[in-house]
């Protein structure tokens, strides 16, 4: 697919319930998702209607199969619309047309790389480009670890070096040095993700000098010392699963943030994490986010 002179994806369209993205998006990931998004009406006046909901995955010969897959899916708040072969151009120049500059948490705004937009004084401004990271900090997720970041470094200045375990399009870990965090590195398994990153990166640059590192084996193969903050968005059962290499990464009484959490999950978590101290918890109607500390 990648050297095709004129490669394609499937796009898939489906109504959905606002309130059903999220968990949505993470069901479409195991079917093999590339990406997907939410378009909401360009016209601000518009009235407020639940968005129609993208997705793309990798072009195949029988569309009907994967369509037929896809629809085992489908239940009273979720249905498939369309789903269609088209050019890999086509969805960047679409769903950039609805992802515009917002403020994510306290005075932190997410803009666009190809969005103008006037920056107020007290705020700190991301530059971004999610590629196919799929990034853009509209989460539930995405927003608990900010908050978290944000609070520790309000709450105690001298906390200074953060890790983030699955950097993807390098938010927490370039927002982490805008905040103030000294030494950040970031870590990802997929080799699209850190090229996504280190452009993002290059986009903002007062957050220079950030590591972004590919590593697909154990966390302690990369011998990074121990940081202050480690964060973690991902799945639970992979939390769970990383946990002693998450520890590893931590200082004696650092701070372990976990993300991306589903409800029916969180036990999971608060049971293989018991040894820890429990900080605090956040959570919404569809994500759970948990701040522990090392003891």
């Amino acid at each position: 697919m990648k050297n095709a002179p004129n490669p394609h994806w499937l796009e898939t369209r489906w109504n959905i319930t606002q309130e059903n993205t999220e968990i949505f998006q993470q069901k479409l990931e195991q079917f093999g998702s590339l990406g997907s998004y939410q378009m909401f009406p360009l016209d601000e006046d518009a009235p407020l209607t639940n968005p129609e909901f993208i997705a793309y995955f990798p072009d195949q010969t029988n569309i009907n199969a994967i369509a037929q897959k896809l629809q085992t899916l489908e239940n009273k708040d979720v249905s498939l619309v369309t789903i269609k072969r088209i050019p890999m151009e086509s969805w960047a120049t679409e769903w950039k047309k609805h992802f515009k500059p917002f403020t994510l948490a306290y005075n932190i705004v997410i803009r666009p790389s190809w969005e103008p937009y006037m920056h107020k004084d007290n705020e700190i401004v991301l530059t971004l480009d999610p590629g196919m990271a799929f990034g853009t900090g509209q989460h539930d997720t995405t927003r608990f670890c900010v908050e978290y970041i944000h609070e520790l470094k309000q709450q105690d200045n001298n906390l200074n070096t953060l890790i983030d375990v699955g950097c993807g399009s390098g938010i927490l870990a370039i927002l982490a040095k805008l905040i103030g965090f000294e030494e950040v590195v970031g870590i990802e398994v997929d080799a699209e993700a850190i090229e996504t990153a280190s452009e993002n990166l290059q986009r903002n640059p007062q957050a220079k000098d950030i590591v972004f590192c590919l590593n697909n084996g154990p966390l302690n193969n990369l011998n990074l010392k121990p940081a202050h903050v480690v964060v973690a968005n991902i799945i639970a059962e992979t939390l769970c699963a990383l946990k002693n290499d998450l520890l590893s990464l931590i200082e004696n009484r650092g701070y372990l943030i976990l993300s991306g959490i589903l409800p029916e999950r969180k036990g999971l978590i608060e049971d293989a994490f018991s040894d820890l101290d429990l900080v605090n918890k956040k959570q919404s109607e569809n994500w759970y986010a948990y701040l522990y500390r090392k003891k």
